[in-house]
C-alpha cells in the first residue's frame, strides 16, 4: 500500500471524520515510512539512466523493503484497540464501495475480538448493522503516486478501507451471538516454520533472509488479520530463545500433486497438543490457516 504523501490527503471519509488520536498518528507514521521506501525504489539511477528496471533498481527495491520490514518489526506490540480495526480492499470510495467493505471489516473484527475464526463464515453477522458500530473510517488509495494505467482515473482503482468499530458495541454484538469476547492476555507466538519451495529448495522462515521474504510478508499479514503478534528467529540463529513466546511450528511444502502448498502446523497449549493442516492452497491461505488455528487454540475455541 502506498498512501499519498501530500499535505492534503486524497482520501474519502464519512461525516464522522477521522479521529485525531493514536490511530491517526499510526497511519501518519506508516505514510512516512512508505514514502521513504518509495523514494528509495524509484529515484533515478543516474544522469541519463532509467528510472525503473535493472539490477541497481532491484537492489534499491530490496533495501527499501527490508527497511520497511525492520521499521515495522521494531514497532511496539499492537494495542487492544487495534483489535477493533477492520480492513477490506474495494474498487472505489463511494457509498456502494463502503457498503461492500463494511461487512468484511466487521467480520475481521468479530473474529479478532472473539478468538473464534468460525465467525468469518457465520451468516448471523449479516443481521448486524455494521455502519451503526463504526467510530471512524478512511479510504487509502493503493496506487497513490503510481502512474495511471489505461483509463485509471476515470475508472475504479483499488482502495484500502479501514474502519474502527466501537468496542462496547462489538462486545455487545458478540454477547448476543453467544460468543463472548476473548479478554485474556494474548501470548506472543514464535513461528518456527520450514519451507520447501517449487524448486526443491528448503529453508527456515526467518526475520531477515532473502529467501522466504514473500512468505514472511504473508505470515505477518495473517497475524494482523487475526489480532496476533508473531516473532520470527534470525537466519543465523534459528534456534534462538524468545522468552515469553509460545512456539508455533510447522512445514510449508509445495506439492505438484495438490497443485498448491501444503501447510502442517503444531501448537502446544495448556498441556494439550494441537495439529492441523491444509492442502492445495496459496501460501497466503496456508498462513491464514496457521494463524486462524492458533487463534482458536489460544482462545480455547478448539
Amino acid at each position: 500500500m502506498v498512501p499519498s504523501c501530500r499535505s492534503e490527503p486524497r482520501t474519502a471519509t464519512t461525516a464522522r471524520g477521522i479521529s485525531l488520536g493514536a490511530r491517526t498518528m499510526c497511519i501518519v507514521l506508516q505514510l512516512k515510512i512508505t514514502c521513504i521506501v518509495f523514494a528509495l525504489v524509484h529515484r533515478p539511477l543516474g544522469r541519463g539512466g532509467p528510472a525503473f528496471g535493472g539490477p541497481a533498481c532491484y537492489a534499491r527495491a530490496m533495501k527499501g523493503r527490508f527497511l520497511l520490514a525492520a521499521l515495522l518489526l521494531a514497532a511496539p506490540a499492537a494495542r487492544a484497540d487495534d483489535l477493533f480495526e477492520g480492513h477490506a480492499i474495494v474498487s472505489g470510495t463511494g457509498p456502494a464501495s463502503r457498503a461492500e467493505a463494511l461487512p468484511r471489516a466487521l467480520r475481521e473484527v468479530m473474529v479478532k475480538v472473539s478468538g473464534e475464526p468460525a465467525l468469518a463464515e457465520d451468516s448471523r453477522l449479516e443481521g448486524i448493522d455494521a455502519a451503526a458500530l463504526v467510530e471512524d473510517d478512511v479510504f487509502l488509495d493503493r496506487l497513490t503516486d503510481m502512474p495511471h494505467h489505461d483509463e485509471q482515473g476515470t475508472r475504479d482503482r483499488p482502495w484500502d478501507y479501514i474502519a474502527h468499530f466501537d468496542p462496547a458495541g462489538i462486545r455487545a454484538a458478540l454477547d448476543r451471538l453467544g460468543v463472548p469476547a476473548w479478554t485474556a492476555l494474548r501470548p506472543r507466538l514464535l513461528a518456527r516454520i520450514s519451507v520447501r519451495d517449487q524448486d526443491g529448495g528448503t529453508y527456515p522462515l526467518s526475520n531477515d533472509a532473502d529467501d522466504g521474504e514473500r512468505q514472511r510478508q504473508a505470515l505477518l499479514a495473517a497475524a494482523r488479520r487475526y489480532g496476533l503478534r508473531v516473532a520470527l528467529p534470525p537466519r543465523a540463529t534459528p534456534d534462538a530463545a524468545f522468552p515469553g513466546t509460545v512456539p508455533l511450528t510447522g512445514h510449508l511444502t509445495w506439492s505438484e500433486a495438490e497443485l498448491g502448498w501444503v501447510g502442517e502446523w503444531h501448537l502446544d497449549w495448556q498441556g494439550r497438543a494441537h495439529d492441523w493442516r491444509i492442502t492445495g492452497v496459496s501460501f497466503d491461505a496456508a498462513f491464514r490457516d496457521a494463524l486462524a488455528g492458533a487463534l482458536a487454540v489460544l482462545a480455547g475455541r478448539r
